[in-house]
């Protein structure tokens, strides 16, 4: 079916063209005008960008800044792998420079946008531009109001479900770029028939950060491509300040709370590492996390008899699911009502706000509001030292449902 629906596309494109159908060349004559502007020798003095970005916590970009065009670096890309990738954003109006692939030039600021994850669209929304969302894919996983509003009036573009994309839907809505998360090399070359046809493809990585700080400041990366640079670096230096305010609160206690986080998927408990991002979250909240000491990023797979046997006496349990009682958990394994903190009754989720679909907006929307989850954490576990605090997504588990 993939094979099929790339052989169309590429007749549709060939077609299109060779009718002088506007939708269909509109891609090739961009793809001349880059291939122009690549080749000019057009030397360009003026300073476009007045404001640049400083990175400071994320490792795995880097921005630098010429006369009319900025130099993007993603240092990994994909897990998978350690090659890097780059991108020449060119101020619109101007040429292009050399030494760059016509896929990697962008005409800035960008006006149109398809996202193929939800979390960019928390970026976009921190820096006013939500409206410049012209589609996303998984559209029933929406959290944005403005955009569940204009999907239920039919006006955003699908640009896919799960790990299918539409290539003819994405090509005929014509947009100035596609941001796609790194996950594996594999899954980006299923954009090769996008990146052919024309279309701006960019990855965004921020998932492999390792902080909260670091994830978060990728509304900078985001920023770059709308020129947005000084309202990024205002609106993140706040997030920072924020979080380090509380960090500097929990470093000055003497007793940290034992904590165990999660639970079981398929018989298997993917317990974050110490130096994951989760790790980070808990030693930051001041947490005596039980498997803080574990070196690198990314969960560990544990039966649950090696939790059941390290965690049992865990004060604190903190989750993120569609739980929302203790009923609930016990129903999962009956053997989780001997964990202490299930006895007295501290177990926390992070599902206090949802959609009126159900969907959890903390997955979504946290990567850009590390100082709310970290703020909910102190509360959770020193409540006080943050006696004020209301939570934003993270709620105590009932007994049952109501």
């Amino acid at each position: 079916m993939r094979k099929h629906t790339l052989v169309k596309l590429l007749c549709l494109i060939w077609a299109g063209c060779a009718l002088g159908s506007l939708s269909g060349c509109n891609h090739s004559k961009n793809q001349n005008q880059a291939e122009n502007n690549t080749d000019s020798t057009q030397s360009i003095s003026k300073n476009y960008f007045k404001h640049q970005v400083k990175v400071k916590h994320a490792r795995n970009f880097q921005v630098e800044y010429h006369g009319n065009y900025k130099v993007v670096k993603l240092l990994k890309p994909f897990e998978d792998a350690d090659d890097g990738m780059q991108y020449a954003l060119v101020q619109r109006g101007t040429p292009a420079p050399k030494g760059f692939k016509k896929s990697e030039i962008i005409e800035i600021p960008i006006r149109k946008v398809i996202t193929l994850s939800h979390t960019h669209v928390a970026f976009i929304q921190q820096l006013g531009q939500i409206n410049s969302v012209q589609g996303v894919s998984t559209p029933q996983y929406l959290t944005n109001a403005t955009l569940l509003a204009k999907h239920q009036k039919k006006q955003l573009v699908v640009a896919g479900t799960g790990m299918e994309i539409n290539n003819e839907t994405i090509l005929a809505a014509q947009p100035d770029m596609v941001m796609a998360s790194g996950m594996a090399t594999n899954a980006y070359k299923q954009y090769q028939a996008l990146i052919s046809a024309g279309v701006p493809l960019v990855i965004n990585s921020e998932w492999l950060e390792k902080t909260p700080l670091g994830r978060a400041e990728w509304l900078k990366f985001i920023a770059v491509f709308y020129n947005l640079e000084q309202e990024a670096n205002t609106k993140f230096d706040k997030i920072a300040q924020a979080y380090q305010r509380l960090v500097s609160l929990t470093q000055k206690v003497t007793e940290k709370p034992k904590v165990v986080v999660g639970l079981p998927f398929k018989d298997t408990w993917y317990m974050p590492r110490g130096g994951s991002f989760v790790g980070k979250y808990l030693k930051d909240a001041g947490a005596d996390y039980y498997w803080k000491d574990e070196k690198g990023v990314g969960s560990m797979p544990l039966d649950f008899e090696a939790v059941y046997g390290k965690a049992l006496k865990a004060n604190f349990w903190l989750i993120n699911g569609s739980i929302k009682s203790l009923q609930d958990v016990k129903d999962r394994d009956a053997r989780f009502g001997d964990f202490e903190a299930f006895k007295q009754q501290q177990i926390y989720n992070s599902n206090k706000k949802t959609t009126n679909q159900g969907v959890n907006v903390f997955f979504n929307d946290s990567v850009v509001h590390p100082d709310w989850v970290l703020a909910d954490m102190v509360k959770i576990l020193h409540p006080d030292l943050l006696p004020d605090h209301e939570f934003v997504y993270y709620q105590k588990l009932p007994s049952s449902q109501n």
